[in-house]
């Protein structure tokens, strides 16, 4: 049923009223206003109306302010104003139309005229008034609404979530903000429109998880921020980390991709709606870039250590002025000579106050604002100075690294600042290596390919820092024709106590060797793992076993002495070794008589300590001799291990056993022991089978090469 348009009547005369009733009744709800109070009443309660019938000649009230009153009320702007002016005068007419009103009519009524004339004005106003509420519609959308997304946008939340917290507050309420990991590089490889396709396709996933519960909408570029309840929160907080993580069955593209939160849990419910999503977003940086921990809420402890970031960035300008940043070098040790071969430059903040400021404090807060740039020239600046005292001096000079932030690096304008230092100091670009984290190439694959051709082009040689610590580090080594890999520190720190960390660090050195790059394990800060590294084909040590970072001065010196130190390589001695596992020294001795002067031979008292001794010393070691059974760790554990080591597989193994012990044979030859000697020993016939082993192994390794060479021959042709 049709809903009935409402007219007032403002006039005293009953008769009057009663005659316009009946002829519009059936299509109007008729309002009656009949003296001052009713009209008090109407003025109190802005009833919506679409036509106002004022009688001119009223008595009882002023019919001209009230004319003139309605005509300026905002509530009845749309509504159609007619004056009732009793007898017609043009002068009444006249004054009539200047109050306000749209049409005038006059006594006697022509009743039947008097319909048409307002269903005429009616139809025609409210069919203005419909298309002005869809242009007002058109561009409230418009302003209010992301044209991309369809949600709504930065202004419109913040309008829409103000009432939001205020209705809900005692429920407790939160603000959200999402953010796509490394965004950029979907556009790279994909192109902007499927990129679009990607924010389009998460703004939809947000809808359906908030829906009714809350507000929603596309804050800036590539953040979403939504508003709901604690309680709701908590309820879909799993479906949140799926998403976060790279699901949730939303993604167009077959890339995982995968986001950041910040969450800020409102507390005053007064605060302006952009200060809460600016707390949001400072919970979203903090926990940015973590793998881990895909969401962080706001603290108060996190708001003080935004002061303090935000303190640091006020004296940046006046620490650099005075001298504050300080260069330290660390050194960078030959695994083969045990020399020092070149450098790695620290910078270090002495503040006058605070002491020593970590850089893991304040590099990330200058990489942000920009000022990591003059920084990483004053490095290379101070390096370049030190360099050139050293060759003026006729002193040793080894090559130093500089750290060049990613934010610097992919400049090609910095490449030329750089070549400029070297160029102010005459100091060759050899001497100066870039280094570079991994993480770079997560951000801009293609342009950090172009920088490295660059630095390469002017005689820099480019590190690749913090090696293994990404998601692509097989792709790095394919793309990235790096000079030296430097191994990430949590390989080194699982070095001694994971055999899959072994397994890759002797990968990542054998693939290193083939794309001819130079090695450096960073870190390093036992003899264990020392000897490790350099058993598995490391070409350098940088870590506290050797220095800690020291002055320039200190490094000045280090230098000196080593020019006049021997380093002590001695005759090498082409016997092979021979690692002889038994807890019994007596069995021990005999078995070292049998094999003579013609091997070196080395001992160990149990699996376990010839475990350790051959992930030291595993690349000078021929063959393992070991007793089945030994306190600790057996001969047939020994051989479990070394068969899931990849660098100790290769090495045969001679399993003794006691005569008779047939069912530990087969086992030991089921682990992987290429031969079994039994006590008592016929020494005749257990040289001949050590010479039949070392001899089948070395054939074994000369076929393997072969195959190589010919698998890269064929390649090539």
């Amino acid at each position: 049923m049709e809903q009935k348009l409402i007219m007032a009547l403002v006039d005293e005369r009953d008769e009057h009223r009663d005659a316009i009733r009946k002829v519009f009744e059936e299509k109007f709800q008729i309002v009656v206003c009949k003296d001052r109070d009713e009209l008090q009443q109407l003025y109190m309660v802005a009833q919506p109306l679409d036509v106002i019938i004022v009688n001119m000649d009223a008595t009882g009230y002023d019919s001209k302010i009230i004319l003139q009153r309605f005509a300026t009320m905002h509530e009845y702007q749309r509504t159609v104003l007619i004056a009732s002016i009793g007898s017609y005068s043009a002068q009444k007419e006249n004054e009539a139309f200047a109050l306000g009103a749209e049409e005038v009519i006059a006594e006697p009524l022509n009743l039947e005229g008097l319909q048409s004339r307002v269903n005429r004005l009616v139809k025609r106003c409210i069919l203005l008034r419909r298309e002005v509420d869809n242009t007002i519609a058109t561009l409230m959308s418009t302003v209010q609404t992301d044209d991309l997304t369809g949600l709504g946008n930065r202004a419109e939340f913040n309008r829409q979530v103000r009432s939001f917290i205020l209705k809900n507050h005692q429920k407790g309420c939160v603000i959200g903000i999402w953010n796509i990991d490394r965004f950029k590089v979907i556009n790279e490889l994909y192109g902007s429109v499927k990129g679009d396709m990607v924010l389009a396709a998460l703004g939809r996933k947000l809808r359906g998880l908030i829906g009714v519960n809350g507000h929603y909408g596309r804050y800036e570029a590539d953040k979403f921020v939504f508003c709901t309840t604690r309680k709701y929160l908590n309820q879909i907080m799993e479906q949140m980390e799926e998403v976060l993580v790279g699901g949730g069955n939303w993604n167009p593209l077959d890339y995982k991709v995968q986001l950041h939160m910040g969450i800020y849990t409102v507390d005053e419910p007064t605060m302006q709606v952009e200060v809460m999503c600016d707390r949001a977003d400072m919970a979203l940086q903090v926990v940015k870039g973590n793998y881990v921990n895909r969401y962080a809420y706001y603290s108060d402890e996190l708001r003080t250590a935004i002061l303090s970031e935000q303190e640091l960035v006020s004296e940046m300008d006046v620490a650099l002025a005075e001298r504050q940043f300080v260069v330290n070098l660390q050194p960078i040790v030959s695994t083969a000579t045990g020399r020092t071969v070149s450098a790695e430059a620290l910078i270090r903040w002495v503040h006058p106050t605070k002491g020593v400021i970590s850089p893991g404090l304040f590099i990330p807060i200058f990489e942000k604002n920009g000022f990591i740039a003059q920084l990483d020239l004053f490095v290379c600046e101070q390096v370049c100075m030190y360099q050139r005292e050293r060759i003026d001096a006729c002193e040793p000079v080894l090559p130093i690294s500089i750290n060049v932030s990613r934010v610097n690096f992919y400049k090609p304008e910095f490449v030329q600042e750089i070549l400029s230092i070297t160029e102010k100091y005459k100091v060759r670009p050899d001497l100066i290596k870039i280094e570079i984290t991994e993480g770079a190439y997560e951000d801009k694959p293609l342009e950090m390919i172009e920088a490295i051709q660059e630095y390469q082009s002017r005689s820099f040689k480019v590190m690749m820092d913090d090696f293994g610590s990404g998601y692509s580090s097989l792709n790095t080594l394919k793309d990235f024709n790096v000079d030296v890999l430097k191994i990430d520190m949590k390989f080194i720190n699982d070095l001694e106590t994971s055999e899959r960390a072994n397994n890759i660090l002797f990968s990542i050195f054998q693939m290193a060797k083939a794309l001819k790059m130079e090695t450096v394990a960073e870190g390093v800060e036992t003899r264990a793992q020392f000897e490790l590294l350099a058993g598995m084909g490391c070409d350098s040590i940088q870590g506290y076993l050797f220095s800690k970072p020291i002055t320039m001065e200190e490094f000045r010196e280090r230098l000196i002495a080593e020019e006049h130190r021997v380093f002590e390589e001695g005759a090498p001695d082409n016997r092979r070794t021979i690692l002889v596992v038994d807890d019994h020294m007596v069995e021990r001795e005999v078995i070292k008589k049998m094999i003579g002067d013609r091997y070196i031979v080395v001992e160990a008292e149990n699996g376990k300590e010839a475990l350790e001794l051959l992930k030291r010393k595993f690349d000078t070691i021929s063959l393992v001799i070991a007793d089945i059974r030994m306190p600790e760790m057996g001969g047939l554990e020994l051989l479990s291990h070394m068969s899931n080591i990849i660098y100790l597989k290769e090495i045969p193994v001679i399993m003794v056993t006691a005569f008779g012990e047939r069912e530990n044979e087969e086992e030991a030859l089921t682990r992987g022991a290429l031969e079994i000697i039994t006590k008592p020993f016929d020494a005749r016939l257990v040289q001949k089978r050590i010479e039949n082993i070392l001899k089948i192994s070395e054939t074994e390794a000369k076929v393997k090469q072969l195959q190589m060479l010919w698998e890269r021959a064929d390649k090539r042709f």
